[in-house]
């Protein structure tokens, strides 16, 4: 047990925490805990000179919190703060594990950031998207793109599964639909017939009529009766999903 700090010796070790602190623009900073703890005033100084180099905002609110964080905690709270978005550890995980899948940087920080969904749950939504199995004459893609399930991914497991995955489909649909088309009929979308059709029901009715032998025209491509719905029946995963027409 170590003797009680004189009066004198007292005074002195509250001078050099004040010092300390006042270095980097901090007055008013309560030192009893640090001297009841006999965490020495270099110790402070020298954690007080990471905190800055990293970008830790120094503020009298939290700073004793913080300065007594054990090594490391710390350390997290350093890397934190180092990091581009100052992501904690977790966050930096998700991050990271999110751009290993092809996630972009802007939905990546957002979930990260804003919803912090666990890594668990982020992984059985991407799992449930890389499952899928898709028609290319009607999607153009056997597996759906990362660039389009994951503006998805915020949404809660359930709803995606239930609901939101029509959307997801009916968007690969669409951009398969436009590509085709575009090849097919240069300048179609500039036509006003064409402008508040879905492209992926015109793509559907062209694929139709070529199947039956029918003649494309603008009439058949516009109003001939065809399944409007993009079909989802995912009980399974891994199901190959049917064409638009059933």
């Amino acid at each position: 047990m170590t003797n009680p700090l004189t009066a004198e010796e007292l005074a002195q070790r509250k001078e050099d925490f004040r010092k300390v602190f006042s270095e980097v623009g901090l007055n008013g900073v309560n030192f009893d805990y640090f001297i009841k703890k006999q965490i020495s005033p270099e110790f402070i100084a020298a954690r007080l000179g990471a905190m800055k180099q990293a970008g830790v905002p120094l503020k009298p609110k939290g700073i004793t919190f913080k300065l007594s964080l054990s090594k490391k905690k710390f350390d997290e709270l350093l890397e934190r703060f180092r990091s581009k978005y100052k992501f904690s550890s977790i966050q930096q995980d998700m991050y990271d594990y999110l751009k290993r899948k092809g996630v972009s940087e802007s939905v990546a920080v957002s979930l990260c950031k804003h919803k912090q969904p666990t890594r668990l749950l982020l992984e059985e939504k991407i799992k449930y998207f890389e499952g899928i199995r898709l028609n290319p004459t009607i999607y153009g893609e056997e597996k759906i793109p990362v660039s389009v399930y994951e503006k998805f991914l915020h949404y809660e497991f359930a709803e995606i599964k239930d609901f939101r995955v029509k959307s997801v489909l009916r968007e690969v649909a669409n951009y398969n639909a436009i590509r085709r088309l575009n090849a097919l009929f240069p300048g179609w979308r500039k036509d006003e017939i064409f402008r508040a059709r879905k492209p992926y029901l015109i793509w559907a009715r062209y694929l139709l009529g070529k199947a039956q032998g029918k003649k494309i025209t603008l009439t058949f491509l516009t109003s001939h009766p065809v399944k409007k719905r993009v079909p989802v029946n995912i009980s399974k995963a891994k199901r190959i999903l049917p064409g638009l027409m059933g």
